[in-house]
């Protein structure tokens, strides 16, 4: 098999942008068979990914460039850790912002602003009825207002998607909670498995991947997986604002 060598290359900011955050000099870093150089300056970042595999990339991906999305989920990883270790040292919180994407010299994608595939409503237009289920839901209710937070956190950190899923399920399995259960948490299982149509086998594979993070230990999310379980749990979430709670109805 012919194999052929590629050229990724990666753009963005680094915020606070006011910082202006710096290294003096690339960070390079060899993973799972690609060279990654990680470049930081004024604020913005660089990061150039080499590797050789045995696809030749056709004009139509080139023009789409949706297929460079797994590998940024894969690099984003380094660059986060590249500037965590720098927002640690100097005791600064610092997030990154992916712009641009680059393949082959050919292919330029932009950042997404909104990710349309988890979407809950089409052409990213939300319908006044709809919009006011969820800020109803929010007034007063930590448990939905600590879900949608960890949504959100599911869609940035790619590497934690599987925990921050998890978690944003554990908040509303709370709002089943009944007094007289104590400590147990079995029972609210088992009442929001009953009304919002899900099941404890069937989440056993998010289960598995979070309780492992919470513990410290870090296992692989194929990028295919990682797309179900943000559907999949956005689609829980959702259905609870939408269609369980009284203001929805």
């Amino acid at each position: 098999m012919t194999e052929y060598q590629h050229d990724i290359f990666f753009t963005g900011l680094i915020h606070p942008q006011a910082g202006s955050w710096h290294i003096d000099r690339p960070v390079v870093i060899q993973e799972s068979g690609r060279l990654i150089e990680v470049y930081f300056r004024d604020s913005a970042f660089n990061v150039r990914v080499n590797f050789t595999d045995g696809h030749q990339l056709g004009h139509d991906e080139e023009q789409d460039g949706t297929w460079l999305n797994p590998i940024w989920y894969e690099v984003e990883a380094v660059v986060r850790a590249v500037i965590d270790s720098l927002g640690f040292v100097i005791a600064a919180s610092l997030e990154i912002e992916m712009t641009t994407g680059r393949a082959d010299g050919s292919a330029i994608v932009g950042g997404l602003m909104a990710l349309p595939a988890f979407a809950r409503v089409e052409n990213g237009r939300v319908e006044p009825q709809l919009f006011g289920r969820y800020l109803a839901a929010v007034q007063g209710n930590a448990n939905v207002r600590h879900a949608l937070a960890d949504m959100r956190m599911a869609l940035r950190l790619t590497t934690d998607t599987a925990f921050y899923c998890y978690r944003a399920i554990e908040c509303i399995r709370h709002e089943f909670v009944d007094p007289e259960d104590g400590a147990k948490p079995a029972p609210s299982w088992a009442r929001m498995h009953a009304a919002l149509g899900t099941t404890q086998s069937e989440m056993e594979p998010l289960t598995r991947l979070a309780t492992a993070r919470r513990h410290g230990e870090s296992l692989p999310l194929a990028h295919g997986d990682r797309l179900t379980w943000l559907r999949w749990t956005r689609s829980v979430v959702g259905r609870y604002i939408e269609d369980y709670l009284p203001s929805a109805k």
